[in-house]
């Protein structure tokens, strides 16, 4: 068993046979919130938090242009309306 804590430490390593495991013991971690081998990677948190952030910003721009018809239909559509009235 193993939560988040193992995903930012530099001591782990993956095996084919067994996926993660920890790089100092060779075994697959045990730890539920803290260990004693714990050396947390301050450059793979930062990454990970950014491509979070990254994906919550995308979540949103798509979101924004998805409501009720969204305002990409609307602008859309304005922009049809004075194009079809530019052609009469």
């Amino acid at each position: 068993m193993r939560d988040m804590i193992c995903d930012f430490c530099k001591n782990k390593k993956f095996s084919s046979k067994s996926g993660l495991i920890c790089g100092l013991t060779m075994d697959k971690p045990n730890v539920r919130y803290s260990c004693d081998f714990y050396d947390k990677d301050e450059l793979l948190e930062q990454r990970f938090q950014r491509e979070d952030e990254h994906r919550e910003d995308a979540e949103f721009r798509d979101n924004e242009f998805n409501v009720d018809g969204g305002l990409f239909s609307f602008w859309s559509n304005v922009l049809i309306y004075f194009r079809n009235r530019r052609e009469k």
